[in-house]
């Protein structure tokens, strides 16, 4: 039997074949200039051109699913942690639910004794005290044990509600991250084309055109109907923008601490890191999980201009193949390279700063 996704991710497909063709489109030299001139490369401004209409193809759609992603992971803990609690009150109402019938044998017990025959007749016939209404009026053990088996029956139905959501979503969110991993790995591919002075050009005109796109109206990705609870108007996405991270500066915090920690390559703890890898660790300690890559980090945060930066923030290079976090003041703390350590350094030693973005909770 085939695999359905939910309904609600099934318009996406139709996103991505027009990813797909908008990819080809862009990449694919004129037919006719291709048959003049087979081994002369477009012009710089022409293949410029190209990778910022891919661009604007792949970021929005990165940027919108990541954000639906987060928000459905977030239901995913919510409903985990219910499913923990219920666990806990199943338990309690099963005890209660006991008590109840015991408190029911023992007036059977006594029933008999007595020669109270309605209510032995009563206490021996019912399938379960539950379904025996005659036994609220003779006895209250009856109501309780009644009451009990209510609450076990709802708390039950609760948890086969939650773990359906639950399958659904976990469905969903693997869906989800295999789109994200497949646009990033078409951004990555168009963005490796060009050469790195084209690529920071690429990446400055995207992060103005991702400003311009936060002050407009845009329609959502087919991934925020997973998720609950409205979006944040604009307005506030805007102060947000102009404030620094929080999160940002706790993870700062860490990193500082890692100040003369020697590089090593895929090092992601204080044994050693690469440049993204202390990000990774420092955002991780600070109680947020971030890609793991230099460009996927540079993805999936918000582009902000270079006035706004703040503490906190993330500084990316050469072509998102190098990240440090801005400590402010000019300054930047990163994994450098080979042979070297985690250091503070200026900014104004760069000359290929790709821009600032910024990760939240």
């Amino acid at each position: 039997m085939p695999h359905t996704w939910s309904i609600a991710l099934r318009p996406v497909v139709a996103s991505l074949a027009l990813l797909v063709v908008a990819l080809i489109v862009v990449c694919a030299p004129a037919p006719a200039e291709a048959k003049r001139k087979r081994s002369v490369p477009p012009p710089p401004a022409v293949e410029l051109e190209r990778v910022l209409v891919a661009l604007g193809h792949l970021d929005p759609e990165i940027r919108a699913n990541v954000r639906a992603l987060r928000r459905v992971e977030a239901r995913l803990d919510a409903i985990d942690a219910r499913l923990d609690a219920l666990a806990a009150e199943r338990v309690a109402a099963a005890v209660r639910l006991e008590a109840a019938r015991a408190g029911l044998a023992v007036a059977a017990v006594e029933a008999a004794a007595t020669g109270n025959g309605t209510l032995t007749a009563a206490l021996l016939e019912s399938a379960t005290p539950a379904d025996a209404r005659a036994l609220e009026l003779a006895d209250p053990s009856g109501a309780e044990a009644r009451a009990a088996a209510e609450q076990v029956d709802a708390l039950a139905a609760e948890r086969a509600a939650l773990l359906a959501e639950r399958a659904v979503l976990l469905r969903d969110r693997g869906y989800a991250r295999d789109l994200i991993a497949t646009d990033r790995a078409a951004r990555r591919v168009v963005l490796r084309a060009l050469p790195l002075d084209l690529r920071q050009r690429a990446l400055r005109r995207a992060a103005r055109g991702e400003r311009t796109e936060r002050r407009a109206p845009r329609v959502a990705s087919p991934l925020v109907a997973l998720a609950t609870g409205p979006a944040a108007p604009p307005a506030a996405r805007r102060s947000a923008a102009s404030e620094p991270s929080g999160i940002g500066a706790v993870a700062l915090a860490y990193a500082l601490t890692q100040v003369g920690t020697p590089y090593r390559t895929a090092g992601e703890s204080p044994g050693g890191f690469d440049c993204s890898g202390l990000l990774w660790w420092a955002f991780g300690q600070a109680g947020l999980g971030i890609p793991r890559t230099s460009s996927d980090i540079y993805d999936d945060a918000l582009r902000i201009p270079r006035r706004e930066a703040a503490p906190g923030d993330i500084v990316s290079f050469h072509g998102e193949g190098h990240v440090g976090l801005y400590l402010g003041g000019g300054l930047y703390v990163h994994s450098t390279r080979s042979g070297d350590v985690v250091r503070v350094s200026p900014l104004s030693d760069r000359t290929d700063l790709d821009g600032f973005v910024r990760l939240a909770a």
